[in-house]
């Protein structure tokens, strides 16, 4: 463990939130560090496990089980940086990932197989989702001010069959959007496509292409307590190229994970722990997040729901953890199990991620995502900027000093008067929340307007931007040797299908 981050001493600026206690986070790493100590992990990757025992870990290569000693967990802890930068296209995305960030950024999710369109009148229609619609949500996304990065949203299900699809989902955001990039459902033998096309965007430079990365992968394991082949090799090239890698693992409390959730917290922190040593050990000092979508097995209607309280629960705790590791967190919240925007999306995606934000986490990833996140709505996102505004503008919390107190104004305005004219108000009214999709007006004023609901509001704005928002384009001659590229990945692909 780091030593400037000790248990009691992890609190975010701010206001902040404790979904559990520093005993509580002794006693899950002290588990976790039980469990893959004396159990292990098991590693179905032939590299993979040679690595780790090259590096000191007990194999048994006829169950494929991996013990991490301590002194390993330790000098991963220790390698993995606390703070990092990641780059869109532009400046000004640019993001700072720290632990116990006061803002949270937020992402969207991946990758859904649908997407719900809205036909006007409350009337929607979920489709297949294609590359497309990737491209649109990428644009929308690059938009919306409070979306900080893109993720692979959804699936290019028209390319699957046809062509590499995750390197066509990888082309089509980088097209589409100035923002970073974190792509979902990465493959590990594509990842050597995944640098190419990055360092084409350089002219070649494989120093800057690492100093700024526009992408980063999501790596997951399969729980229980399994580093998968992709997996693994997703982590193994993407460390070696240096793109940073969101440790992601999906437990599910009551199926592949304990029913109670400190225990399914306990297999969720050894999934992450075991892949951040793998990274570590492979290039040290790789930047990192701790990521989680850890959720509950709904026993009655057979699904892993996302709108459920319990998910942010476990995301509030497993950021607790991140702090106390001194690591960057990527954690799921702004999501819903409604099939289409409506009230219990609006609901469920501000507790599931308002909690996470009052946690203290980097990133919330699940903008835009309905229907256990399966699904996509573009309206839901432009709904869900407007949440996160909001929320933002609390996580801010009052500023008090001798300016704000503003003890001389109120003697100058004295009694019984007007504080509407005064400078200071003019100054104020920027800080202040915007409605944003949300009417703040009056009933005649909205009906005069039309009287149009939030989802009708939010349409019309999708309109707008995809009709009227322009991205800065990447070069044609860059374009070029990308095309080439994608080219290559989509023969490779396909003999390896047919």
């Amino acid at each position: 463990m780091k030593a400037n981050f000790r248990i009691g001493e992890v609190r975010p600026e701010g206001v902040n939130l404790d979904m559990i206690s520093d005993e509580g986070a002794r006693k899950i790493d002290a588990a976790t560090r039980e469990i893959l100590t004396e159990y292990g992990m098991k590693v179905s990757d032939a590299e993979a496990r040679k690595i780790f025992k090259d590096a000191g870990c007990e194999v048994d290569e006829e169950t494929q089980m991996v013990k991490i000693p301590e002194f390993l967990i330790n000098k991963a802890l220790d390698a993995a940086p606390t703070r990092f930068h990641i780059y869109g296209r532009d400046d000004k995305n640019t993001l700072v990932q720290e632990c116990m960030q006061k803002i949270s950024t937020i992402s969207t999710f991946g990758c859904g197989l649908e997407v719900c369109k809205y036909l006007g009148d409350g009337k929607f229609e979920t489709k297949d989702s294609t590359d497309a619609d990737l491209a649109e949500i990428a644009r929308l996304c690059d938009w919306a001010e409070n979306i900080d990065i893109v993720s692979s949203a959804i699936q290019s299900r028209d390319w699957v069959g046809f062509g590499n699809d995750d390197v066509h989902q990888l082309y089509t955001l980088l097209k589409n959007t100035t923002k970073h990039i974190v792509h979902i459902n990465p493959v590990g033998y594509s990842v050597d496509y995944y640098w190419e096309i990055l360092k084409a965007y350089y002219d070649g430079d494989e120093e800057l292409a690492r100093n700024r990365p526009l992408l980063s992968m999501l790596v997951c394991t399969t729980s229980p307590l399994e580093i998968g082949e992709n997996n693994a090799q997703a982590i193994i090239r993407g460390a070696r190229y240096g793109i940073p890698l969101v440790l992601m693992t999906m437990a599910l409390a009551g199926g592949s994970g304990p029913g109670y959730l400190a225990g399914s917290i306990v297999v969720t922190n050894c999934e992450i722990i075991s892949q951040l040593v793998l990274s570590q050990i492979v290039r040290p000092g790789l930047p990192v997040w701790y990521g989680t979508t850890t959720t509950i097995l709904d026993m009655q209607e057979s699904t892993a729901p996302m709108g459920n309280p319990e998910i942010s629960m476990v995301s509030a705790a497993c950021t607790k953890l991140a702090n106390m590791y001194g690591l960057p967190s990527f954690v799921a919240g702004m999501w819903s199990d409604s099939k289409v925007p409506d009230e219990q999306a609006a609901a469920e995606k501000t507790l599931t991620s308002f909690l996470d934000a009052l946690s203290g986490c980097s990133t919330i990833y699940g903008a835009g995502a309905i229907e256990l996140g399966s699904t996509f709505s573009a309206e839901q996102l432009i709904i869900d900027n407007t949440i996160i505004a909001n929320e933002r503008v609390v996580l801010k919390g009052i500023e008090i000093n001798e300016k704000t107190l503003a003890t001389d104004i109120i003697r100058e305005i004295g009694a019984c008067g007007d504080y509407l004219a005064h400078p200071s108000t003019m100054e104020c009214m920027y800080d202040y929340s915007q409605s944003g999709v949300f009417d703040r007006t009056l009933i005649n004023t909205w009906r005069a307007a039309g009287a149009k609901n939030v989802i009708d509001r939010a349409h019309e704005i999708v309109v707008d931007v995809l009709a009227n928002h322009k991205v800065e384009p990447i070069p044609e001659d860059k374009l070029k040797i990308m095309d080439e590229i994608v080219k290559r990945a989509d023969e490779e692909a396909l003999k390896g299908r047919w």
